[in-house]
């Protein structure tokens, strides 16, 4: 027994590990949580645009669309058409592929739609003159979550045709 006056030692306390315990399924979630927030800290999960081009031999052709959209976001195409020639572009026709525009709702054109065939939607532009640029403004909304996938041709006259492909992810 211990004299009354002197303090009893007491044990040394025991070094206890103070680390969560994980099994390999809630490890790999918890990383997989942790990525998916440092994606969506640096924008990687929204919206992003995209923009192609494209040059004949008398004009050139500058598209700008979302390639990385959200389901019931609004999704524009601007496709912009630039007269490099030395004369004025009379039959300028943008045509969009259906395939591309049935990942969509809420379509809309402007200018409007001249002709709707099986395979692609068709726009007449007005008469663009040297140096000026014609434009065709397409709003829609991401429908349905996947890849929509098509091509855009512009034309004038007799000439080949500058191609364009477009593509777009909707996330759900």
């Amino acid at each position: 027994m211990t004299p009354p006056d002197e303090v009893p030692k007491l044990p040394k306390q025991a070094k206890i590990r103070r680390l969560p315990i994980l099994n390999t399924y809630q490890a790999v979630v918890m990383l997989l949580l942790l990525a998916l927030v440092v994606a969506a800290a640096f924008g990687l999960l929204g919206p992003t645009s995209r923009t192609t081009a494209q040059t004949t031999d008398a004009f050139a052709v500058r598209t700008q669309f979302e390639s990385r959209s959200r389901s019931g976001v609004s999704s524009p195409v601007t496709v912009e058409i630039v007269n490099t020639s030395d004369g004025p572009l009379e039959d300028v026709r943008v045509s969009v592929s259906r395939d591309y525009l049935q990942g969509f709702e809420s379509v809309s054109f402007q200018p409007q739609e001249s002709r709707i065939g099986e395979e692609f939607v068709h726009v007449d532009l007005p008469a663009i003159g040297p140096g000026e640029v014609g434009a065709l403004h397409i709003g829609m909304v991401a429908r349905k979550p996947w890849r929509s996938e098509g091509r855009l041709l512009a034309s004038s006259g007799d000439g080949d045709p500058a191609q364009l492909l477009l593509s777009t992810f909707v996330w759900p």
